[in-house]
């Protein structure tokens, strides 16, 4: 099917235009390719469902459906339009929240839970006000492609540079933890503050962490280093709603993670907070004290449902 309008070239652009009669378009200027909004909305409501569907057999299908032949530039063209439509309904969600007065700091994580959150009055207190739970996923990882560049970086080993474009967009949610909050954990720029000076001197002496090879850094350095994405790392209340999550970039599953949650929840809730994580005996030297026998087992049921985003990403 075509469809044949008029479009008037605006003070705003060819792209307002476009916008205006509910089409989305793939380039900001001379735009060879434009899709209709009900299309856009469509895949967002089936992707939600099903996350197997994935943007190159969508645009396949459409091409087929109005008698093209399918060319690999129609799937970066839908993308660049799907990604447009993405940012449109998120300022279009923000602009509601802040009309309904939901735009407070960290507004969406200290109401992400109503269970957990919500206190009667005269209510006695609990040992913990509440209990999360985090744990890290490799299933999402995402492959580093680099090209290789003149000359020689440290031990004579090559440089590489990316060959992928630079991701410039900004997450504006408060379950996400970008980059630069989680690299503040990094042992040496806890160090460069002077708070951890006193962590060499506990003694380690539970023979089993000396022991536990999954911790030995060296084994695994070279393996994660060809992943610029290696998984999220995710916390969950008990209820399993989502709290705040991370991505793993260029590195394993390493303390950065856990420290950035956990200031995040305390920053949130205060310190009334029972959480678990599963670090087994590496860190029993810190952590001794258990909560008891409470499963908290939900980031496990999370990644079993969230595993099926690994095909389309």
């Amino acid at each position: 099917m075509t469809l044949e309008t008029n479009v008037i070239d605006g003070p705003e652009g060819v792209a307002a235009a476009l916008i205006q009669r509910g089409m989305i378009p793939s380039a900001p200027s001379h735009p060879s390719l434009a899709v209709m909004t009900c299309t856009l909305e469509f895949l967002h409501s089936a992707h939600m469902h099903c996350p197997h569907l994935a943007i190159n057999p969508f645009s396949k299908s459409l091409a087929n459906l109005h008698g093209n032949a399918f060319h690999p530039y129609f799937s970066k063209q839908f993308w660049i339009a799907y990604v447009l439509y993405l940012q449109l309904h998120t300022e279009v969600q923000l602009q509601v929240q802040r009309a309904l007065g939901r735009d407070g700091l960290k507004w969406w994580l200290k109401n992400a839970c109503s269970a957990c959150i919500y206190c009667l009055e005269g209510e006695p207190a609990l040992l913990y006000d509440m209990l999360v739970t985090m744990d890290g996923n490799n299933s999402l990882k995402h492959m580093f492609h680099k090209d290789i560049v003149e000359g020689n970086g440290a031990e004579d080993l090559p440089l590489y540079v990316s060959k992928e474009l630079l991701d410039s967009h900004k997450i504006s949610s408060d379950y996400y933890l970008n980059k630069d909050v989680v690299n503040c954990y990094l042992k040496e720029s806890i160090l460069d503050t002077g708070v951890a000076t006193s962590l060499h001197l506990v003694k380690d002496d539970n023979p089993c962490a000396l022991q536990w090879k999954n911790m030995v850094h060296e084994n695994d350095t070279r393996m994660w280093g060809i992943f610029d994405k290696s998984g999220i790392f995710l916390s969950l209340c008990c209820h399993r709603y989502v709290l705040v999550f991370a991505d793993m970039i260029q590195s394993r599953e390493q303390a950065k993670y856990p420290l950035a949650v956990v200031d995040s929840l305390l920053d949130a809730f205060g310190t009334g907070i029972g959480g678990r994580y599963d670090i087994s005996c590496r860190f029993a030297t810190t952590l001794s004290r258990s909560i008891g026998l409470e499963d908290l087992e939900g980031c496990k049921h999370f990644f079993s449902k969230s595993n099926a985003l690994t095909p389309s990403t």
